[in-house]
């Protein structure tokens, strides 16, 4: 099996049958991958995972839930909808501890409902959306890891904790 990225090799041991390789520069002739360090390899399978991609088309248009790339809009902290913050929307964070992180949004969100955490109003959340955005464009994220947290989960848990006044 060729792991095949083009991020930096991951620091975790992977099986023996795991051989990571950099990303995939051509493919053929026939069953024949070239990486991008020009090494090559006959497979029997291609398994092309792109990660996530956003579609709410189940929602009715008047939720003003959008995609944009991989940019989910309008939603406050990673999952409230500005436009009607009694919805929210969990697993469009990337990078994350899946359970305690909704954990932590779900006991957010409540806390939001029952009125013990007031939200900003839609264009202060809005705000605060776009200077999220933009600080991470500034940082060097590209426009499709907006929701990415990775390095970012922890303190991003604790903030939804604090706000909501409740346990991590």
């Amino acid at each position: 099996v060729y792991l095949s990225h083009n991020k930096a090799p991951l620091e975790s041991r992977l099986p023996n049958n795991v051989e990571e390789r950099p990303g995939v520069r051509r493919l053929g002739p026939g069953s024949k991958v070239t990486f991008l360090d020009g090494s090559t390899e006959d497979v029997d399978t291609l398994m092309f995972c792109t990660g996530y991609c956003y579609d709410y088309g189940f929602l009715a248009p008047e939720c003003g839930v959008e995609v944009f790339g991989q940019r989910v809009w309008p939603v406050y902290k990673h999952f409230i909808n500005t436009k009607f913050p009694s919805m929210a929307i969990l697993g469009v964070c990337t990078y994350v501890i899946p359970f305690p992180l909704y954990d932590i949004q779900v006991q957010h969100f409540r806390a939001v409902l029952e009125g013990r955490v007031t939200l900003p109003s839609e264009r202060e959340m809005n705000e605060d959306i776009e200077a999220d955005y933009r600080a991470r464009l500034a940082e060097g994220q590209f426009h499709r890891h907006c929701h990415s947290m990775l390095g970012r989960v922890f303190p991003y848990m604790d903030l939804l904790a604090d706000m909501a006044q409740t346990k991590r």
